[in-house]
């Protein structure tokens, strides 16, 4: 609690601050009125055009009246900044925390409320298209690491009055800003009492590196390759979502919003559905339907066959697999694999004009290599490709991977168990997402439990009317 001696709430703050540490601490003092008056800031946080213009407001008191020691002081303070978000507090924690926070603080001399007036301005760039969800007809903007920037997109989008922003502090030593976005007419609110709870009650320090640390808070700790949450740089893919009933979670420093809870057919969609006429849309919808059965049955089939070249029927011999190749169909297709998720795992610290370049040169050379030496069948090499690409038409990178890796272990199990491999891991996988819940909600919704309606509106898009 603040105390009437000035000088006393100094050094406490002066200490929590690191003031003669920290070089970017400023401790202004000066007198109004006859009274000791200071003021603290953090220089490269604060808009320092507003923080000038307060100060001299605040020095032209000693102009305006006359009267020292005026037991109305705080009063004409507030009267005299002229400044939208400007409140008082008792707890000097509190104000520890708003200065770290970018905010200028007031103490004044005999009072025990300290003035906190909102004057941040973070370093950011100005919005731009997404690199990873890029559109031929939506918007070009995008989500940024300021916070603030963030929510006004938002608002933008969605102008009800039911939209809320709840703000809360994250992590003991981070202290991260993170921001609840909901309609307050649409969202569960048992959900939303249980993610206020969960972050509210989190034992995590710090959670500085984004958004990652948030989902593992959030959801169940339980081995699970799955996603359970949508991530989005998009904001108008982040107000759809909002518009639906789920519940979006802004963090300072970070680009992406989270959408929860989510299940699997919500991150099959697409910004570029909704840009194109319904016909379009839904013949997109289902190819990339069509395109995961393709990389869950029928690749791992062809496997199954070319284990097994008695079982390939005459009409398509040709995907036998020459005697010339030595190497055992398993290892030829775990180490093209391995060698497409490398080369994934390289574009991460590729400078992007050098990316193209990176996947063309790695993937002709291995591949092109692999067959004149009789390593790697053609057909392997086609089918593994294909694959991989099939499963990149997922718009979310962690079902991609999810995806490929769960094809991985099917193919080891068709080595191992033949044909009820196959069959043995699709019962698996199918019992996996059935059983999986977050926040109460089934991840196969609407197909377990079945909702027809609702599974006929994810699979086609219905041309909007009155």
């Amino acid at each position: 609690m603040l105390s009437e001696d000035i000088h006393g709430n100094e050094l406490y703050i002066s200490e929590k601050l690191g003031f003669g540490i920290n070089f970017d601490v400023v401790l202004r003092k000066f007198k109004v009125l006859g009274t000791d008056v200071s003021m603290y800031t953090i220089n490269g946080l604060i808009d320092s055009l507003i923080v000038s213009d307060l100060l001299e407001n605040l020095l032209k008191i000693n102009e305006d009246y006359e009267s020292k020691g005026s037991s109305r002081l705080l009063e004409i303070f507030e009267n005299k900044l002229v400044h939208m978000q400007v409140e008082k507090t008792t707890e000097m924690d509190k104000l520890v925390l708003n200065v770290m926070s970018g905010c200028m603080v007031i103490l004044v001399n005999g009072y025990t409320e300290g003035i906190i007036i909102d004057t941040r301005s973070y370093p950011s760039r100005t919005p731009e298209e997404s690199q990873n969800e890029p559109t031929v007809r939506g918007s070009n903007d995008g989500f940024v690491e300021n916070i603030i920037v963030n929510t006004a997109l938002v608002r933008r989008r969605i102008k009800h009055p039911k939209l809320r922003y709840e703000m809360l502090k994250v992590g003991e030593i981070s202290q991260l800003d993170v921001v609840l976005c909901y309609l307050d007419n649409k969202a569960d609110k048992e959900v939303l009492n249980e993610i206020k709870y969960k972050l509210s009650n989190t034992t995590v320090k710090e959670f500085t590196m984004g958004n990652q640390a948030l989902q593992e808070v959030l959801f169940p700790k339980k081995i699970n390759p799955l996603p359970y949450s949508k991530i989005t740089e998009r904001p108008d893919v982040f107000a759809a979502e909002l518009t639906k009933g789920y519940i979006g979670i802004l963090t300072d420093n970070s680009p992406n919003g989270l959408i929860v809870p989510i299940n699997l057919i919500d991150m099959l969609g697409n910004i570029e559905h909704h840009q194109i006429s319904p016909y379009t849309a839904t013949l997109f919808k289902i190819v990339n339907l069509t395109l995961i059965l393709i990389v869950l049955i029928v690749i791992p089939y062809w496997y199954y066959l070319a284990m097994n070249p008695e079982a390939i029927p005459k009409s398509v011999e040709y995907l036998k697999i020459p005697e010339e190749y030595k190497v055992p169909v398993l290892a030829q297709i775990l180490f093209i694999m391995t060698c497409f998720m490398t080369i994934s795992i390289a574009l991460f610290t590729t400078p992007k004009i050098h990316r193209t370049a990176l996947i063309l040169a790695t993937t002709i050379v291995i591949s092109g290599a692999g067959i004149e030496s009789k390593l790697l069948a053609p057909s392997i090499v086609l089918s593994v490709l294909i694959a991989y690409l099939f499963a990149k038409t997922m718009f979310v990178n962690e079902l991609h991977y999810a995806f490929l890796s769960f094809t991985i272990v099917q193919i080891i199990s068709i080595y191992f168990f033949g044909l009820y491999g196959l069959l043995g891991t699709l019962m698996i996988l199918f019992l996996f997402l059935a059983t999986r819940k977050a926040f109460g909600r089934h991840y196969l919704y609407p197909l377990i439990p079945l909702n027809i309606k609702k599974l006929v509106n994810y699979i086609f898009r219905f041309r909007k009317s009155n």
